[in-house]
């Protein structure tokens, strides 16, 4: 197979198209900071800026030349596919399977009430009305997207926002935290499968069968690559000056697991996600080591990615009020309701189960990269996906000021 290679022009074009998203990421990110608002939403901007949006609309003409031409968009969207399984690997770093032992009961009813209530809520809407969210008729993979989509939350954001609020060495703050991590965990399993299923079209107990052996097959190999992770801590410890040697290793193994969840036909997403969540307890031994991985793909894989998601609509034309509206309302009200009940079944007052409930309601990063691989396999319309992420983005910013306000009310 002949597969030629980049001309001159197309290879000046593309790193040029590299260089000006990742400058307007830093600019963009930089005066959301100033404004108080997080980086992602600069960064998002950017986008919004770069793409069809904004100069797509003043001078069509250069953004095609950019990000639009034939070769280079085929590169681009390898970049951000390779982002987006960076991005699921450090967000896997984050977990902490000590504390799910840690809070064990309360984080059981949390993510019981917390993920089926929002799943149920999303699932019957669209299955049941699915002109709510612009469907025409029903169709079941849609409709376990949108339940999926409302019952997962954000971790990164979620330990961003209890760390700003003082909240996170509370016993309340453990709870949200392992919540949101054991959330992600299921949320991201579900997903994988809903691709799975939107590839084969059909669904009954061979697919279903299917689908739990090579969820089996996955956390096996997890196993054992955890085993032998446990054996090399004492080595890692006794040689420090390899610590430089983790950040290579790390992406490898990001990129092995990715590869490995692809092959067995679940989405590559899910295999960096459970890569990074193995690789936490190692790096834990050399907190060095963890930063400079978090360092660099927060650094350059991180802002690639979300300018990518301003690239791929028009957030003027695709963007619906009543549509982005109504999405934030049965958001906010399912994942608060279903959190906090779980909450208070878990043996929390019903001030601290407020607070949960507002703790989980963040979906920020994860809830944006989960709606933009739905758009990329067509499970989503753009009208529907710009809903979604202005919904991430809105969840996530009215999260801190509420459990700032609750934040007395616990001990």
């Amino acid at each position: 197979m002949h597969l030629g290679k980049l001309s001159e022009h197309d290879l000046i074009m593309f790193l040029l198209g590299l260089v000006i998203m990742l400058i307007s990421a830093i600019i963009m990110g930089t005066i959301s900071e100033k404004l108080r608002l997080t980086k992602l939403i600069g960064q998002l901007l950017a986008g919004v800026i770069l793409g069809p949006t904004v100069l797509g609309t003043i001078f069509p003409h250069i953004g095609e030349i950019l990000y639009e031409t034939g070769r280079n968009f085929r590169i681009l969207d390898a970049i951000f596919n390779l982002s987006t399984i960076m991005l699921l690997f450090v967000a896997g770093l984050e977990i902490k399977t000590s504390l799910i032992l840690k809070y064990i009961k309360p984080v059981i009813w949390v993510n019981l009430f917390g993920t089926i209530i929002p799943f149920i809520c999303g699932f019957a809407l669209a299955w049941y009305q699915p002109q709510i969210f612009l469907q025409t008729q029903v169709n079941l993979v849609f409709s376990l997207f949108i339940g999926t989509a409302l019952s997962i939350s954000a971790l990164p954001v979620i330990a961003t926002i209890l760390t700003d609020t003082n909240i996170i060495k509370t016993k309340v703050g453990g709870i949200i935290l392992t919540s949101a991590m054991l959330t992600d965990i299921i949320g991201w399993m579900l997903f994988s499968s809903i691709i799975k299923l939107h590839k084969s079209e059909t669904i009954g107990l061979s697919f279903l069968k299917t689908v739990g052996l090579h969820l089996c097959i996955l956390f096996v190999v997890a196993y054992l690559v955890s085993l032998l992770a446990n054996r090399c801590i004492p080595w890692i410890k006794q040689k420090q000056s390899r610590a430089r040697s983790m950040l290579p290793l790390s992406i490898c193994a990001a990129l092995l697991a990715a590869a490995f969840s692809q092959f067995i036909e679940l989405h590559a997403s899910l295999g960096a996600f459970i890569a990074g969540i193995v690789f936490s307890k190692l790096l834990d031994t050399n907190e060095e080591a963890k930063q400079s991985i978090e360092e660099f793909v927060v650094n350059f894989f991180t802002p690639l990615f979300f300018v990518s998601i301003g690239l791929k609509t028009n957030f003027i034309n695709d963007f619906n009020l009543a549509t982005t509206l109504l999405l934030i309302l049965i958001a906010c009200f399912s994942k608060i309701i279903g959190a906090s009940l779980g909450a208070l079944v878990g043996g929390l007052n019903k001030f601290e189960a407020l607070v949960v409930g507002c703790g989980m309601n963040a979906r920020g990063a994860m809830e944006i990269i989960l709606s933009s691989l739905a758009l990329s396999y067509g499970i989503i319309s753009p009208t529907l996906f710009v809903s979604f992420v202005i919904m991430a983005l809105v969840t996530s910013m009215i999260s801190m000021p509420a459990l700032a306000i609750l934040k007395p009310r616990i001990t």
